[in-house]
């Protein structure tokens, strides 16, 4: 069994509604997501960047994702880079939960100090 974290890629998204959906129906959250909202709320925005949403893959399956956010700047032109933050983590929860979070979460920091 192998984790693979890599950025978004478009045909990812039904598999991160449906990561989003199985975490929080575990974690008794009632915050449904719908593929229209996770594409009008997140993907659709001007600042998206794929490489910002970090992908888990467990085994060649979408398992998990982290978004990382930042700052716009006060003329609304860019994102500010100097900081960030990790602004959503899920995970399906399965046996392996735990590692496929800790993965997501190191490669989020790694990201952030590479930004600065």
């Amino acid at each position: 069994m192998s984790l693979v974290i890599r950025p978004f890629r478009n045909t990812d998204a039904p598999q991160v509604v449906h990561v989003w959906n199985r975490h929080h129906q575990v974690h008794r959250h009632d915050l449904h997501l719908t593929l229209h909202a996770l594409e009008a709320c997140v993907l659709a925005k001007v600042f998206f960047r794929r490489e910002h949403f970090l992908i888990a893959e467990w085994d060649g399956q979408v398992t998990g994702f982290v978004h990382l956010a930042f700052a716009g700047l006060p003329q609304g032109s860019d994102i500010e880079l100097d900081c960030g933050i990790l602004a959503a983590l899920c995970v399906v929860p399965s046996e392996s939960e735990s590692l496929i979070a800790a993965g997501l979460i190191d490669a989020a920091k790694e990201k952030l100090q590479e930004l600065g």
